[in-house]
């Protein structure tokens, strides 16, 4: 699979359910997630590094004091982040539509995981097929929208309802 930019339906002709046979719309270089009181900034870049880039996170606060950084997951990166008030992350599925060990992903302020839930572990949580995720999903293997956050809550259109997520990688089902 190569990374390049790209149209179409994510899930054509792909023996991975939700991934395009042929490519995957790149990531841009640098994406920023602010807190909603904007006490502190979570930046994830691609840096190249050999055949497969490679992706960092770094966690800053409002006066561009750096609090961590470390090496992403994700293949590119997740396709969402969310950063509460008091620097904790929140991060949902991954840029390539992948049944990914990090569909959910929750980090302390000091950026060490706290929870990581997998795409078959979330399946189960949703009370739903894998494969029905997969096949109706409109963004990535298991989103029906993009995710909005509220405070302390992140809520998750999937197509078996929405999901509420929690900075601790709580989900509520539907």
């Amino acid at each position: 699979m190569s990374l390049a930019p790209a149209s179409g339906s994510a899930n054509s002709g792909s023996a991975h359910p939700g991934v395009a046979a042929d490519h995957v719309q790149s990531p841009p270089a640098v994406r920023t997630f602010e807190a909603p009181n904007r006490a502190f900034v979570l930046t994830i870049e691609l840096v190249a590094e050999g055949a497969e880039p490679k992706t960092v996170g770094r966690l800053h606060d409002n006066t561009g004091v750096a609090v961590w950084q470390r090496p992403m997951p994700q293949y590119y990166g997740p396709r969402y982040a969310f950063v509460a008030d008091d620097g904790r992350v929140l991060m949902l599925d991954e840029w390539v539509p992948i049944a990914s060990r990090f569909a959910v992903m929750a980090l302390a302020r000091d950026g060490s995981p706290v929870a990581i839930i997998g795409y078959d572990n979330l399946a189960t949580i949703l009370r739903a097929d894998p494969k029905y995720l997969a096949g109706h999903a409109a963004l990535g293997i298991w989103l029906s929208a993009a995710p909005t956050q509220d405070g302390e809550t992140i809520t998750a259109p999937t197509p078996a309802g929405a999901v509420a997520i929690d900075f601790a990688g709580r989900i509520t089902p539907p």
